[in-house]
């Protein structure tokens, strides 16, 4: 009898081992499945900031692309924000294009202008030294050899966008970007030049020394 227990005892224990046994290896078989699902996902974008030493670096601010400034343009214009559409227009500067917009934009801000009853001139002002910058950098003239579109695109503008215009020197018949209502306005209000000529030619000893810089 004492034998028999003992028997017995001895299996429940064994039985007792194998279940422990089987519990512990499938905790363990979860956890390792567990350890191998991804991560779920973070709520924002993380970018590493360190540089090549290791050394977390400043985080740049997003600055304003130059490209898609025509895009802009347009979008600024079917809200009816004018002068930030002029200021698009200024990023594809020296473009012939965003000289063209430009003008555009000048001449409906002209216009609205006259329909407040506002003084136009600052804006016909900046008409007329768009058109006559436009003529600098694009107007074909002999002895003076031309920049390819590749290296405007390089030029730096900023040096050279400021160039003075006199409308006296260089009047209206050369700028190509000035139509018959823009002439019309400027001869009432600033009367006819001493002369016409391109502003290329005008600055002719200015763009020798562009073309020396940028060929």
């Amino acid at each position: 009898m004492g034998t028999l227990f003992i028997a017995l005892l001895a299996l429940s224990l064994l039985i007792l081992i194998v279940l422990g046994l089987h519990q512990h290896q499938l905790r363990e078989t979860k956890e390792n499945v567990d350890k191998n699902l991804p991560l779920p996902p973070l709520n924002y974008s993380f970018t590493d900031t360190k540089d090549e030493t290791g050394v977390p670096s400043e985080v740049e601010e997003p600055s304003i692309s130059k490209s898609g400034w025509a895009e802009r343009v347009a979008q600024y214009k079917n809200a009816g924000d004018l002068e930030n559409a002029f200021q698009q227009c200024t990023i594809g500067y020296p473009l012939w294009t965003a000289f063209s917009q430009a003008s555009s934009v000048l001449r409906a801000k002209i216009r609205e202008d006259q329909k407040n009853n506002c003084d136009e001139s600052e804006n016909l002002e900046k008409l007329y030294h768009v058109a006559a910058i436009a003529s600098f950098f694009h107007d074909k003239i002999p002895d003076l050899s031309p920049l390819s579109a590749s290296r405007l695109k390089k030029l730096n503008i900023e040096a050279w966008e400021h160039l003075p215009m006199p409308y006296e020197q260089i009047g209206y018949f050369e700028l190509r970007l000035l139509k018959k209502n823009d002439i019309k306005l400027m001869l009432k209000k600033w009367g006819k030049p001493s002369q016409h000529c391109s502003a290329k030619k005008h600055h002719e000893i200015v763009w020798m020394e562009l073309i020396s810089i940028y060929s």
